[in-house]
């Protein structure tokens, strides 16, 4: 099953992909962390210190950078987690 999966999708409010990335974790039964920018100054000034300027901004389980939306559906097809 997936209960050793975990990932952690960096957002920010009103994101229309953050949203899509979580659900598809959701409905795919994938243990997911959702941190939002804006709640978290200190994680807004790692993303930009990274050179990242979108959201969202995808990590597996291993801490492996995924990418975002498009990024994790590619990720996650193929694998015994897709639809």
């Amino acid at each position: 099953m997936t209960e050793y999966l975990y990932y952690v999708v960096i957002s920010q409010p009103r994101c229309d992909s953050c949203k899509k990335a979580t659900d598809l974790l959701t409905e795919k039964g994938i243990t997911h962390t959702k941190i939002d920018t804006y709640a978290l100054g200190w994680v807004r000034t790692l993303v930009k210190q990274a050179g990242l300027t979108t959201v969202p901004q995808i990590y597996d389980y291993y801490g492996n950078y995924v990418g975002g939306f498009e990024d994790l559906q590619k990720h996650l097809k193929g694998t015994t987690y897709a639809s």
